[in-house]
């Protein structure tokens, strides 16, 4: 009974963050990189920067153009929530 709880709400926390096919989505370093050294690979094609914080940026863009590019620098692609990623206004 308490697996089948936290597969569930591990399941719940994998769709929560799931990056959506098109829409807003956060980029956060696993290797140290700076928000502008992520921006430095992701800006490429159609993406449309929201801000940078730290170690990750919140884009605009399409999840099949970042997700493999993201992962080859040693990054994770997640949905940027409301309220999560702030207004837009630190970019």
């Amino acid at each position: 009974m308490i697996g089948q709880c936290l597969l569930g709400a591990a399941a719940l926390g994998i769709v929560a963050f799931a990056p959506p096919a098109k829409g807003r989505m956060t980029i956060i370093s696993l290797t140290g990189q700076s928000g502008s050294q992520i921006a430095g690979w992701a800006l490429a094609g159609d993406v449309s920067l929201i801000a940078v914080r730290g170690h990750s940026l919140t884009l605009e863009a399409s999840r099949e153009q970042l997700l493999a590019l993201a992962l080859s620098h040693g990054a994770l692609v997640l949905a940027a929530r409301p309220g999560l990623c702030g207004d837009g206004t630190g970019a």
